[in-house]
């Protein structure tokens, strides 16, 4: 099945590809390692944090951004979950990469459903006001 889909993804000569919000470290490994044998596009891992730093399976940021680096990805990062400020602060622990980019694409917050419609909890301004020095 793997084959199959990035069979299809790598079919239409993509510039890149984008992989994000992987929960499952061990899963966007296998995914990288798997796409890194068949292509030589620009591979972009991104984590999802479980809390700032830690990924959902206890796993470090940084030890994650460095495998994933490892395994060859050329560009790390995290995204979704978390806002600006937790992303911001998660970061400040991670030894940047020797090699790769680093990336991060913070959410406004988890998402609800308030009378059948989905909202979040941040405001449209939270990112102006995130602290990003």
């Amino acid at each position: 099945m793997v084959d199959q889909q990035s069979g299809y993804l790598l079919s239409g000569d993509p510039d890149a590809l984008l992989l994000e919000t992987y929960y499952d470290f061990e899963e966007l490994a296998a995914t990288v390692t798997h796409l890194r044998k068949r292509t030589d596009v620009p591979l972009i891992a991104q984590v999802s944090m479980h809390e700032p730093g830690i990924l959902q399976n206890g796993m470090a940021l940084n030890d994650a951004l460095h495998q994933l680096e490892g395994l060859g990805a050329d560009i790390v990062g995290v995204n979704c979950r978390l806002g600006p400020h937790h992303t911001i602060q998660a970061l400040e622990d991670v030894v940047l990469p020797k090699k790769a980019f680093l990336s991060a694409y913070p959410n406004a917050s988890l998402l609800d459903l308030e009378n059948g419609r989905v909202v979040y909890e941040s405001e449209a301004d939270y990112f102006g006001r995130a602290d990003c020095s």
